[in-house]
């Protein structure tokens, strides 16, 4: 995990469904949001291509690192998608 903050020797994936119309929310400005989930969790967050995904209203978040980090950026994702819900 080149560039990332895990030092643990086990590696767990942790799959979350987003709604398309958060993605962006996740993701943020030029990328700022999803770096900061992985700088403040130590894992690898990612969203399965489009073409894994085709039509249904949510696309799957991959958080791959330790099963703390993976918690954490979990929590730090649900708040987004909670808040933006909302809004």
């Amino acid at each position: 995990m080149h560039g990332y903050f895990c030092t643990c020797s086990v590696f767990v994936l942790l799959q979350v469904p987003v709604p398309r119309s958060l993605i962006g929310v996740i993701i943020g400005k030029g990328g700022d949001m999803i770096k900061k989930i992985q700088e403040q969790s130590g894992s690898r967050i990612q969203f399965k291509p489009e073409d894994e995904d085709v039509g249904g209203p949510t696309r799957i978040c991959s958080i791959l690192g330790s099963a703390q980090g993976n918690q954490t950026a979990r929590g730090m994702i649900m708040e987004l998608i909670e808040n933006g819900m909302v809004s």
